[in-house]
């Protein structure tokens, strides 16, 4: 559910005040869950699902995260890869509260269109990093493409800094004739932490940013998401791409992957 999940909470105060995961104070209901309730479905899930034990085989993020998760379009075409086995977090991860303890939806969904590229955004693939609070994954292999490409788009992000020009992650491209080929992800040249003061504009470039939210999202926070594009440009085209790994060389800034596409 993101960092809005409060680790401290004064029930002298009416309404409750919370201090969150990521350092940020805002007031609640009593059950803090209803902050992120939206409708009925929603409710159920916050209040109901998440506390309901599940088989074993089952017991997983992705289990719980697909809950949430919007079917992927069936008429969608396959060059927007399909990520639904491997998201571990929801959009929500990427949301904001303000201080009045309204949820601040500030993320795209669904097939957006980005700097002229097509993606399906529905969920994240959240490593961890050096330190990092929540318990994602090292790595994630195994996500499927079975396809020629002559560019991959990789839609993505990272939470906190890392030192200038260190590497904090890579796409290990895996070919049918068994050779691979690595992408790495350099903080402050592919990417920089997500949330950003959006009054300076120097923030949008260096590297240049692909997608910001919205103006009227930021409300009392200050404080803009934003997602970068890194487009890899395929050696040999001619090479049926297998699969590619997503891999977090734990640096003090942990990535994520919204989504792929292929050219």
């Amino acid at each position: 559910m993101g960092f809005g999940v409060p680790i401290v909470r004064c029930f002298a105060h009416r309404p409750v005040l919370n201090l969150a995961f990521d350092g940020a104070i805002y007031e609640s209901p009593p059950e803090w869950e209803d902050v992120f309730v939206n409708s009925a479905e929603d409710r159920h899930f916050f209040h109901g699902v998440l506390g309901v034990s599940v088989p074993d085989s089952s017991r997983s993020l992705n289990w719980m995260v697909m809950k949430r998760i919007a079917a992927r379009n069936p008429q969608l075409d396959a060059r927007l890869v399909d990520l639904s086995k491997h998201y571990n977090a929801l959009s929500l991860h990427l949301s904001q509260i303000d201080h009045s303890g309204k949820l601040l939806v500030t993320y795209p969904e669904g097939r957006q269109n980005i700097g002229g590229v097509e993606f399906d955004v529905r969920g994240l693939i959240h490593l961890t990093g050096k330190n990092f609070p929540i318990s994602f994954l090292e790595r994630v292999d195994n996500i499927v493409v079975n396809q020629k490409c002559a560019k991959i788009h990789f839609l993505h992000g990272a939470m906190f800094t890392a030192p200038q020009d260190s590497k904090i992650a890579s796409y290990v491209v895996h070919y049918g004739d068994g050779r691979t080929n690595e992408l790495p992800i350099v903080y402050g040249k592919d990417v920089r932490t997500r949330w950003f003061d959006s009054r300076q504009k120097s923030e949008l470039d260096n590297p240049k940013v692909a997608w910001t939210s919205p103006p009227n999202s930021v409300a009392t926070t200050g404080q803009s998401l934003r997602l970068y594009r890194t487009t890899w440009s395929n050696p040999n085209p001619e090479v049926e791409v297998n699969s590619i790994s997503f891999v977090s060389h734990l640096t003090e800034s942990a990535p994520f992957l919204v989504a792929i596409t292929l050219e």
